[in-house]
């Protein structure tokens, strides 16, 4: 498992990205972030991520309301993985039984639904951790647009605070009249709006840049869980192809290499198949405890108190959330492997029965070479494509 990810460390992040995303959303509704943003440098596949694109405002309350989509997303689509890999043994073990039945009903009427289910499950995997990773991609990219929309528009004001402060420098040192007064006191009021901007601008850029950073580490995340998972459920694909081959010519059971190769499907699907669901149920147990649940637990985020000793309280807290995932998460790594060998050995006694049949097997029928090298063609494929390893 450590060829693939380094959970801990990674999902160890999501408090302090769910706090930053609070962050945001509280100063969405401060009345000072209440300008528009300039976005005529955004190519058009950045200014369509931004929904409001001349408001800051309402921008940074997409962020944030997209952000906790994702969250809300993975913890779903996570679970129904779960759901999907909790059956897939007994399709798998209910396979083998109609193939080694050599009834005609079984393998034509049956196997079919078996087989089914397996690739639902193994092309389910694929599609559901695919999505988080795509709606996760589109928050990051969000966000990217709106720092280059920050950054563009913080130098407008920049250099029209440098202009009105020009203006005011030529009214100074010389008696004024009344226009000059007024438009001293115009000067001035346009001089504090663009201080005033320019600094929501920092603070809200060096906020999109802390959350941008936590973010793209939350991606290497998923989509090295959606990486482990394709490589996973690979196996599955090949336990189906061999099955489908085996089932048009039962004669090829009787080979001693094909049948040898056919228990090592059997085992890789079932190894596969426990890896997925202990995976995901790892993480959904981190969602529930470290995610959904300080999510959850906002309620009325107004009525939060936005000053320093909060903010450094609120900062504590992730931390030490942080600390607690990566120690889950690597006691039940530990608590994973020592299941898997245990499941290993599992697989290997519920299949035992194959290994006896075949000792005594019925009068074999000798398969053409023609149909022993196209299975065995296609059990090579699909070897090459599996080296889903362990650790």
């Amino acid at each position: 498992m450590n060829s693939y990810y380094n959970w801990g460390e990674l999902l160890a992040l999501a408090p302090i990205a769910v706090s930053r995303l609070e962050k945001l959303i509280v100063m969405s509704y401060q009345p000072r972030m209440d300008f528009r943003l300039n976005t005529e440098n955004l190519s058009s596949g950045s200014y369509e991520f931004i929904k409001y694109q001349n408001n800051f405002q309402t921008t940074l309350l997409q962020i944030g309301h997209q952000g906790y989509l994702v969250f809300l997303n993975a913890h779903v689509n996570i679970h129904k993985i779960r759901m999907y890999n909790s059956k897939v043994s007994s399709h798998i073990k209910d396979a083998v039984r109609y193939l080694m039945s050599k009834n005609e009903l079984y393998i034509v009427e049956l196997l079919p639904i078996s087989l089914g289910r397996i690739k639902e499950a193994a092309d389910g995997n694929k599609m559901l951790l695919h999505q988080v990773d795509s709606k996760l991609r589109t928050v990051i990219e969000l966000i990217q647009a709106t720092i280059l929309c920050v950054t563009v528009t913080k130098h407008i004001n920049e250099n029209e605070l440098e202009r009105v402060e020009l203006d005011l420098k030529s009214l100074s040192g010389r008696r004024k009249t009344r226009q000059d007064v007024e438009r001293t006191s115009a000067l001035n009021v346009a001089k504090g709006n663009c201080l005033e901007v320019i600094r929501a601008l920092q603070e809200g850029r060096q906020e999109l840049e802390n959350l941008k950073r936590d973010w793209s580490k939350l991606k290497d995340f998923y989509s090295r869980m959606e990486y482990f998972v394709a490589k996973a459920t690979e196996n599955s694909i090949a336990f189906i192809e061999v099955v489908r081959v085996i089932a048009k010519d039962l004669n090829v059971l009787d080979d001693e290499e094909i049948f040898v190769n056919l228990l090592e499907k059997i085992q890789k699907a079932n190894e596969a198949s426990f890896l997925v669901r202990g995976v995901s149920d790892m993480y959904a147990s981190v969602s529930v405890k470290y995610i959904m649940d300080q999510i959850a637990s906002q309620g009325d985020i107004m009525a939060r108190i936005d000053n320093s000793q909060v903010e450094i309280e609120e900062i504590r807290n992730d931390l030490m959330s942080a600390h607690r995932i990566r120690d889950y998460i690597k006691a039940d790594e530990i608590s994973l492997r020592t299941r898997f060998v245990d499941r290993h050995n599992q697989i290997m006694d519920e299949y035992q029965w194959m290994l006896e049949s075949w000792i005594v097997p019925a009068p074999r029928i000798e398969s053409s070479a023609e149909e022993k090298s196209k299975f065995l063609s296609v059990s090579s494929n699909t070897k090459k494509k599996n080296n889903f390893v362990v650790n």
